[in-house]
């Protein structure tokens, strides 16, 4: 008997499972400080590690618009 194939949201909520899961395991990995390219530290605990969302794309907008990005 054939298996059944899963259906778009099964797949769907599998592969965000798996992202939140790979996420948790980088922010654990990350040192408490990290220096950015200018030397300055950034605390591990001022950072997240969410999904790239419509906020995301605001926020990465803004700082092309002052040149912080390239």
């Amino acid at each position: 008997m054939p298996q059944e194939k899963p259906t778009y949201k099964q797949v769907q909520n599998r592969y965000d499972t798996l992202r939140q899961v790979a996420r948790k395991i980088a922010f654990e990995e990350l040192a408490p400080v990290i220096p950015n390219k200018r030397g300055m530290a950034i605390l591990k605990s001022t950072i997240s590690l969410d999904g790239f969302t419509f906020d995301c794309q605001k926020a990465l907008r803004k700082w092309k618009k002052r040149g912080c990005v390239v």
